[in-house]
């Protein structure tokens, strides 16, 4: 769970522009506990608390002992990040330092008080496999609302978590990584004559519903995934996602991002690196590439 969260804030900060220093604005993390099913807190080194969204490491809240301290809640919170539908948008606005110390949201409040705690400060720490976080459903995902019989909840009903669980695991990571902005974190934005929602609900476009998945190991265009990489087909086009946060990374006309190409040592579709001689020559490439980003 602290890879998936470092992994999502670093994406964000990296769609910003800018390298130098760039890992020293990571947070350093000094304790991480699941406090529902699905959501998890985490712990700074400088011993701030955020509440994130275990299935993409998503960050919806702060203090988790406010939850159960106010009862008078008006205002919805404006934490997070924006999630990104396209690979890089310099028009979009993110939202990955203002964290603030404020009440959470109302719906994310009234659906985490619905739950049982599975930790408080008083209880023993279980260790939970690695396992258990990739492999498990995403209940979460019944939140996303469409009105289309063939894609229940954003995933076309092809593809199922008892036919496939990991195809449904990642189609969901996806698309919770991709709903319409501010309806996972950031402000409920109601109409004047409307009340403050506190029914938990997430958006998300049609045309970005998951018609099929590719996972890792897979081939796409002919060439085997990279073992970090799925691949999205949705109806109006298709994605290529990160495994462990479900953020797109790159597209069927452009390729993968050269950034992330770099990072996680694949080709322009995702492939994996396997000639003896091409391998050399990339790994070349890469190290050039890492010492111009000045990155620590």
């Amino acid at each position: 769970m602290t890879l998936r969260f470092s992994v999502a804030r670093f994406y964000c900060y990296t769609q910003r522009g800018g390298y130098t220093g760039l890992l020293e604005n990571i947070p350093c993390i000094l304790d991480v506990n699941e406090i529902i099913e699905e959501i998890w807190k985490i712990r700074l080194v400088n011993g701030d608390e955020l509440i994130i969204l275990g299935a993409t490491g998503e960050v919806i809240g702060h203090d988790f002992n406010n939850i159960y301290n106010n009862d008078n809640i008006e205002e919805s919170s404006r934490i997070g990040w924006l999630p990104l539908n396209n690979l890089i948008d310099t028009n979009v606005e993110l939202h990955v330092d203002n964290v603030k110390k404020e009440q959470l949201r109302i719906d994310w409040i009234t659906y985490i008080r619905s739950k049982p705690l599975l930790f408080t400060q008083n209880n023993n720490k279980e260790y939970i496999l690695p396992s258990r976080i990739d492999n498990s459903p995403i209940f979460l995902i019944n939140k996303v609302i469409t009105e289309n019989e063939s894609y229940p909840n954003s995933i076309h009903k092809s593809i199922t978590f008892e036919s496939n669980p990991l195809e449904y695991i990642y189609s969901a990571r996806y698309v919770l990584s991709s709903v319409e902005p501010f309806t996972i974190s950031g402000s409920l934005q109601p109409k004047p004559h409307w009340k403050v929602a506190r029914i938990l609900s997430f958006k998300h476009s049609l045309l970005e519903s998951v018609e099929s998945i590719k996972l890792p190991g897979e081939k796409v265009f002919g060439k085997m995934l990279n073992e970090n990489i799925c691949f999205v087909q949705t109806p109006s086009r298709g994605v290529f996602v990160l495994k462990v946060t479900g953020q797109i990374i790159g597209n069927e006309d452009d390729g993968i991002n050269f950034m992330w190409q770099m990072i996680l040592g694949c080709g322009y579709y995702g492939e994996v690196i396997t000639d003896t001689e091409n391998d050399k020559s990339f790994q070349n490439t890469r190290l050039e590439y890492f010492k111009d980003k000045l990155w620590i």
